[in-house]
C-alpha cells in the first residue's frame, strides 16, 4: 500500500556478458554497442598540445583500444514496487551489487556501475523518470598550494622514502587502493591491513601496550604480539609525537 510500480536499468561497464541471464524479476542483458572514448582522446590531444608536443592520437586506433577494454552490460529489474524513485534505485542497487560480486567471480572481472535509469508508472499509465549518474566522484582535497600538500620538497622526500622502503611502498599502494574502492566495508578492511602491516613491521613484539590515559590494554591479549593492541600503539605513538589531542583525533570513539 502506498507504493508505485517502477522499472530500473543499471548500466555497467567492464563486464562482458554474451547471453541474457535471468533471475526472478531481474535480467542481465548484454550490450552490443561499446564506448569509443572520443572525449578522452580529445582531452589527451589537448594535454599533449598544451605541452607543444607534435603527437596526435589516431582516431580509429584509439577507438579500437577503448572499445576492446570497456564492454557494457545492463542489469534490469522490473517490476520494482517502491514509494519513490530513491527507494526503487536503492532496491535495484542492492540486487546489482550482489550480482556484480557473483558475476565477477564467474567472469574474472568486476563491472563498474556507470548510470541507473528509473522509470515510474503514473496513474494515467504515463512514465516519469530519474537518472542517477554513478561516475566515480572526486573525494580528495579541494584546496591547492602548500597547505594541501603541493610542496616540492615534501614530494621529493616522500618519493625517495617510498622507493627506499619496500614496506612503505606496499602500504602506500594499499592506501591508494582503499581510496579507490567503492565499498565502505572493503575500504575499512584495506585500511586496517595498512595499519596492521605497518605496526607489525615498525613495533617490536612482546611489549605491553598502555593506553594514552595510562591504563593497561584490556582483555587477554595485551602486548604487541596481538594485532589490535599493536595497531593502537602505532596510532598512540603518532598522537604523542605530534602532540595531537586523542579526543579530537578519534572522537566519538569510546574505547
Amino acid at each position: 500500500e502506498g507504493v508505485r510500480e517502477h522499472r530500473v536499468a543499471c548500466a555497467v561497464e567492464r563486464l562482458l556478458i554474451t547471453r541474457t541471464l535471468r533471475l526472478p524479476g531481474i535480467s542481465v542483458v548484454p550490450v552490443v554497442e561499446r564506448p569509443r572514448g572520443d572525449e578522452q582522446r580529445l582531452m589527451v590531444d589537448h594535454v599533449v598540445g598544451a605541452l607543444d608536443w607534435p603527437t596526435r592520437i589516431e582516431e580509429r586506433w584509439w577507438r579500437d583500444q577503448v572499445s576492446r577494454n570497456r564492454p557494457w552490460t545492463a542489469i534490469v529489474c522490473m517490476p520494482v514496487w517502491a514509494v519513490d524513485f530513491g527507494e526503487a534505485a536503492q532496491l535495484a542497487w542492492a540486487v546489482r551489487d550482489d550480482l556484480l560480486a557473483v558475476l565477477g567471480l564467474n567472469r574474472g572481472a568486476r563491472g563498474r556501475p556507470v548510470a541507473t535509469v528509473v522509470e515510474q508508472r503514473q496513474p494515467d499509465d504515463s512514465i516519469k523518470h530519474r537518472i542517477y549518474v554513478e561516475d566515480a566522484f572526486y573525494g580528495g582535497n579541494l584546496l591547492g598550494g602548500f597547505i594541501a600538500g603541493e610542496d616540492q620538497g615534501q614530494l621529493l622526500a616522500q618519493h625517495a622514502a617510498m622507493h627506499l622502503d619496500p614496506l612503505l611502498r606496499l602500504c602506500v599502494d594499499l592506501y591508494a587502493e582503499a581510496l579507490a574502492d567503492p565499498s565502505s566495508d572493503a575500504r575499512y578492511l584495506r585500511l586496517w591491513s595498512v595499519l596492521e602491516t605497518l605496526s607489525g613491521a615498525r613495533l617490536p613484539a612482546g611489549h605491553a601496550v598502555v593506553r594514552l590515559d595510562g591504563t593497561a590494554w584490556p582483555g587477554q591479549y595485551r602486548t604487541t604480539d596481538a594485532a589490535a593492541p599493536r595497531v593502537y600503539a602505532l596510532i598512540a605513538d603518532h598522537l604523542r609525537l605530534r602532540s595531537l589531542d586523542e579526543a579530537s583525533f578519534v572522537a566519538p570513539a569510546s574505547d
